[in-house]
């Protein structure tokens, strides 16, 4: 299990054995459904780790720009792959109504994503 954990942080960090530690540009994002994913398997992890609030949105940020994404908060992929986290990491409802609320920084439209993808049991 403890491996797992560690090849999917490394994977939605964008973590690869052979990074050149000097080029510091992202690496493309290849497919529709793999910033979502790495959003998802990052919240659920950092919620498994009792990352605060904070560290998980530093985190997410991080995400993105390894997809070459610099305006991620106004994604709606970004919400709808943070509410599959929390789906993921099996948090109760209202702990994912604070986090939802925190991410989206008060926007209803934002906070109503996560929410739905979080109660969608057809999601990822």
């Amino acid at each position: 299990m403890k491996k797992i954990l560690v090849v999917t942080a490394a994977l939605a960090l964008g973590v690869t054995g052979c990074a050149d530690s000097s080029d510091s540009s992202p690496p493309p994002a290849t497919g529709p459904h793999l910033y979502e994913s790495d959003l998802a398997n990052t919240v659920a992890l950092a919620i498994k780790r009792g990352t605060s609030d904070e560290d998980m949105l530093e985190q997410l940020g991080v995400v993105a720009q390894r997809h070459g994404l610099s305006d991620w908060e106004t994604r709606e992929k970004t919400y709808v792959g943070i509410g599959a986290g929390l789906r993921k990491a099996s948090v109760p409802d209202s702990r994912a109504q604070e986090i939802a609320e925190f991410v989206s920084a008060g926007d209803p439209a934002r906070r109503a994503l996560v929410m739905k993808e979080f109660t969608d049991s057809a999601g990822p």
